[in-house]
């Protein structure tokens, strides 16, 4: 029984094309007797009809902001177990009967994640399989595995977390981050990992449905996407990686994740070395693709030995993709380290 675990779904499609995921939840949350929440935004009254009420672990909730994260801070709000797992609603979850069942009680106290056995959906079928744990022993190592195993897509998101880390993680997300954009969810996985290790649980099956992610002709518009969505330029793309190395040294900082001193700077030298580092060696290949003070910028980062200063110069130069930005990742990094 997984009566530890609250399974998370923040919920907009319309019932046509929910209801697989829905009804994979209630049938696994009827099996494993995990607790269930859906955050429903859809604004579809047959919807709600259907699934209010359809079992005794299930909250379902009704959220009238049309924002993909207060759907999602609406889900984990009632969560009082500990731990959760969020669950996308055009994704598929069951059980293994062939493995032997997920026991909570037994994971250890460092345990960040547990993983389950993820099929990667395709074209109407399934492409790929990932059931990969990171073990290392530090911070540095976890990021660093994890930059080396993941497959091109972030569904390790899904995963059962410690509740302790996750939640008071979203939240401050929510409350303070510059775009709240869905292009974060990187740095997300990264910070859970710094923060210990990822089992996996053959137990538990979980369908990853890449939709848009699937065809060449959509995927670059699909990224291009996650960036406008989030309120930033057309080109925002070419900061992809400036702007995932400023998330992950502010989400390293949060105070609650409890990060020694030591661990945290390797960890941001980590998120330097993986994130900063490219993007410095991609301005100096397309010079032509920036402004002249990104490029400038660019060259002091390639003399700044200080983590801090090389954070600073990131600072500035994310006014150049859009001014302001600064300002407003610079208070985010002061209200979360702050605690």
């Amino acid at each position: 029984m997984l009566n530890e675990l609250t399974v998370c779904m923040p919920t907009r499609r319309p019932i046509e094309t929910a209801a697989a995921s829905i009804e994979s939840l209630l049938r696994f949350g009827a099996e494993t007797g995990c607790r269930m929440v859906i955050s429903d935004n859809s604004g579809d009254p047959e919807k709600r009809r259907r699934y209010e009420g359809r079992a005794p672990n299930l909250t379902y909730l009704v959220q009238a902001d049309d924002d993909a994260a207060e759907n999602l801070i609406n889900a984990l709000s009632p969560v009082q177990t500990r731990f959760v797992m969020p669950m996308g609603d055009d994704d598929l979850i069951a059980t293994r009967p062939c493995a032997p069942p997920l026991d909570l009680s037994t994971v250890g106290a460092g345990v960040a994640l547990i993983r389950p056995h993820t099929e990667i959906w395709a074209l109407d079928a399934v492409q790929s399989v990932s059931t990969f744990s990171i073990d290392g022993a530090t911070a540095q190592a976890r990021m660093l595995e994890y930059a080396r195993k993941a497959p091109g897509n972030n569904s390790l998101f899904y995963s059962i977390m410690r509740s302790d880390l996750f939640i008071p993680f979203i939240r401050q997300f929510a409350a303070a981050h510059p775009t709240r954009g869905a292009y974060c969810d990187w740095a997300v996985m990264f910070t859970m990992l710094a923060c210990g290790p990822a089992l996996h649980a053959p137990s538990i099956a979980y369908r990853y449905d890449l939709g848009r992610w699937t065809f060449a002709d959509t995927v670059e518009e699909t990224k291009r996407s996650l960036f406008t969505a989030a309120g930033l330029p057309d080109n925002a793309e070419d900061f992809s990686a400036l702007l995932t190395f400023l998330d992950l040294f502010t989400f390293l900082s949060m105070q609650h994740l409890h990060l020694a001193a030591e661990e945290q700077h390797h960890a941001m030298g980590t998120a330097a070395q993986l994130y900063l580092a490219p993007f410095v060696e991609t301005v100096r290949k397309m010079p032509d693709t920036y402004d002249e003070t990104t490029r400038y910028l660019v060259d002091l980062m390639g003399d700044e030995q200080d983590l801090h200063g090389l954070f600073a110069l990131a600072l500035i130069t994310a006014d150049c993709l859009q001014p302001g930005l600064r300002a407003r990742y610079l208070a985010f990094y002061q209200t979360v380290s702050a605690g």
